[in-house]
């Protein structure tokens, strides 16, 4: 499908460290899916000292948004999958593609998801900008001893 969103267009505001294009591995079918995601910061209420949101209390945490084209993100419509980067494990793997496993402290525990960016700078783009969010830990090393950084 055509995507109406024009290539200039910038979907996060303040609080987003990157955003574009992000192939998903569906490892049911073995198939790359395209999206557009945006690594960007999320509140939650209900947040540390609290004990419920009537407290006031918010958590902050950077997430991973997944859309199905670039124009949903604009409108600012529902992520198809939000994926929490609190305490995640990032590693290179080789040339665009890395991978992203979950914490368990907001999503499945320990679930891996394979990802793609369109170059290789778009890829260390993304692992410079997963590195500088809290917690999460990035390895540059690929599976062959290479390094993408």
């Amino acid at each position: 499908a055509k995507d109406p969103a024009s290539p200039g267009q910038k979907v996060g505001g303040s609080g987003t460290l990157m955003e574009g294009p992000l192939a998903r591995l569906n490892r049911k079918q073995k198939t790359w899916e395209d999206s557009y995601c945006v690594l960007a910061c999320h509140a939650r209420a209900g947040g540390v000292g609290s004990t419920s949101a009537e407290e006031g209390g918010l958590d902050f945490s950077y997430a991973l948004e997944f859309f199905d084209v670039k124009s949903d993100a604009l409108r600012g419509g529902e992520p198809a999958l939000l994926l929490h980067t609190m305490k995640a494990a990032v590693k290179f793997v080789q040339g665009t593609v890395f991978t992203l496993t979950a914490s368990g402290e907001l999503n499945k525990k320990g679930v891996t998801h394979f990802l793609s960016a369109n170059t290789v700078e778009e890829a260390r783009g993304w692992l410079s900008a997963l590195e500088i969010v809290e917690g999460v830990t990035v390895d540059w090393r690929g599976k062959d001893g290479s390094s993408l950084k």
